[in-house]
């Protein structure tokens, strides 16, 4: 009797440990046709992707390293200040990068001495820039979204610029006058 109780509670726990799959749902339509996932869940209106897009979490922009001299410095922390409440509204992250490279160099520009550099510069790859000043780390984030760009000024004279990744207003922006020249195939900014 002990052993065809045991039989019988084994076979039974291995009936209830075996996974039974449950049907498919189906969808029964009226023609022989794919529908779209999102016509079913919505009831058949269609959404433009802009009410799609995933919304970011608040923007922050923080100074990592600052390195150079105070004017130059200060005048980099200036504009990284007045761009970061600039672009917080913004819900599109390379939107987000675009905006802070192209803002961030045309406040540094507006406020440097010009006959003391040549150039404003925010680039987030590797590089070769002999000759900076007032270079910053800058960490731009919403969640765990990040990006950190080095912005610096290129001191008056002869000198280049040279990226060693990506260009394109997400990557880098760069501010200048005559005296320098932008080679956007080759990432490269020379100045005289």
């Amino acid at each position: 009797m002990r052993f065809s109780t045991v039989a019988v509670l084994a076979i039974f726990g291995a009936v209830q440990a075996t996974p039974i799959a449950a049907p498919e749902p189906v969808l029964e339509t009226a023609v022989d046709a794919p529908i779209e996932a999102r016509a079913i869940l919505s009831g058949g209106e269609d959404f433009a992707p802009a009410q799609l897009e995933k919304r970011l979490d608040p923007i922050t922009t923080s100074i990592v390293v600052a390195a150079g001299s105070a004017l130059a410095t200060k005048a980099v922390d200036a504009a990284v200040k007045a761009v970061g409440n600039a672009i917080k509204g913004l819900q599109n992250w390379d939107k987000v990068r675009e905006e802070f490279t192209k803002k961030t160099v045309s406040e540094m520009w507006a406020k440097i001495d010009k006959k003391a550099y040549s150039a404003a510069v925010c680039y987030n790859m590797d590089y070769d820039a002999p000759n900076i000043d007032g270079k910053t780390s800058v960490a731009v984030k919403s969640g765990l979204l990040k990006t950190t760009y080095d912005c610096f000024f290129m001191k008056a004279g002869a000198q280049t610029f040279k990226g060693k990744g990506d260009g394109g207003f997400q990557n880098m922006a760069a501010q200048h006058d005559s005296r320098c020249t932008y080679d956007s195939k080759a990432i490269t900014l020379t100045c005289k």
